[in-house]
């Protein structure tokens, strides 16, 4: 029988060891650069993280897309960077967020892109798609009850399992 406690401790030296295995470089001959996260999120398959330089690494399975990478199936046993999914978008200071098989980042400038699985709306993107298999921004589909834009800087944002929600200020 596994417990809630052990999940955790399985999880973490599963999070251990692949960041062990992000710092060792493919080519015995090239320097490692050093350069450390900010952020990290483990969703229900999947893990991302930041770093300080604003790059994104995310690994695990695919099969809704929600590793970014313009895939929707297999898995990535090491760390992928996505950073260029994101076209000219600062990611530094940025917030990242697992759900089960769904994901999100939202920027320090109030940009929230969502990608993964998206059978019950968890995209946020109101479209009818079954997954968004790269990050797309919706930013725009917040609006109060006027239709006027509902600014995101500085807001929070959590996952659940198959939801996401965000506390703007």
């Amino acid at each position: 029988k596994i417990t809630i406690g052990t999940s955790v401790l399985l999880l973490t030296i599963g999070l251990i060891v692949t960041l062990i295995l992000f710092l060792i470089p493919s080519n015995k001959n090239e320097p490692v650069k050093q350069e450390s996260y900010t952020k990290i999120s483990m969703g229900g398959t999947h893990s991302s993280l930041l770093t300080e330089d604003g790059r994104m690494f995310i690994w695990g399975s695919n099969s809704y897309g929600q590793l970014g990478n313009g895939k929707s199936s297999g898995v990535e046993n090491k760390p992928i960077e996505i950073t260029d999914q994101f076209d000219n978008v600062n990611l530094t200071n940025g917030q990242i967020s697992m759900g089960d098989i769904h994901s999100s980042l939202l920027t320090e400038d109030g940009r929230l892109f969502m990608w993964g699985s998206n059978d019950f709306g968890s995209a946020g993107d109101g479209g009818g798609d079954n997954y968004i298999n790269e990050p797309k921004e919706i930013t725009n589909n917040f609006v109060d009850e006027n239709g006027n834009k509902i600014s995101l800087i500085g807001s929070k944002f959590e996952r659940g399992g198959l939801h996401s929600s965000l506390l703007t200020q």
